[in-house]
């Protein structure tokens, strides 16, 4: 999904699904029979085609994320860099299984180490994208903040003109160097 292409694949509100999820988790149940009625109800979209194909995104998204960021942090743990005093210099065995630790950190779905020089320039390219799709988020929400009121929600507050200007603004800002 580019930045400014919606996500939704109907004109609902989209806080109409997540009012109608509450709901169902205010109602009471079991956590089965809760996932189960809050997908009939996503199912019973008129585009469900189109939202599912980005609801399989976005799960996968979330998957690779969290793998990615297990891995890092446990290297990260294991170089002392992450939650624990540094360990100061370190010698022999110790030295070549933060090495070897380091050569494990996971980018692009592969550890560092087992990367093609070849390999190395497209990747890069990737990580920007998807970094500049974080921070565009980042640059959205918080000119959003910046202008919607805490009790109202972004469609009460801001008019579809006004939400277009807010994402080329933050498309422009997002724009992450190349190089």
């Amino acid at each position: 999904m580019r930045p400014g292409e919606s996500c939704m694949a109907d004109e609902r509100e989209p806080n109409e699904v997540s009012r109608a999820v509450s709901e169902l988790v205010a109602g009471g149940g079991s956590l089965e029979d809760i996932i189960q009625s809050a997908q009939e109800v996503v199912r019973s979209l008129p585009n469900f085609g189109r939202w599912q194909d980005w609801l399989v995104t976005q799960a996968i998204r979330g998957l690779v994320d969290a793998e990615r960021h297990r891995v890092n942090v446990s290297i990260r743990k294991s170089a002392g860099d992450y939650g624990s005093a540094p360990q100061g210099r370190l010698a022999g065995s110790a030295a070549a299984r933060v090495m070897d630790d380091c050569y494990r950190f996971n980018v692009g779905g592969k550890y560092l180490g087992d990367l093609l020089g070849n390999e190395l320039g497209s990747l890069a390219v990737n990580e920007r994208r998807t970094a500049s799709g974080y921070i565009f988020r980042a640059e959205l929400l918080e000119r959003l903040a910046e202008i919607v009121p805490a009790t109202r929600t972004v469609r009460d507050s801001v008019n579809p003109t006004k939400l277009r200007k807010l994402f080329a603004l933050a498309e422009a800002a997002a724009r992450v160097p190349q190089g």
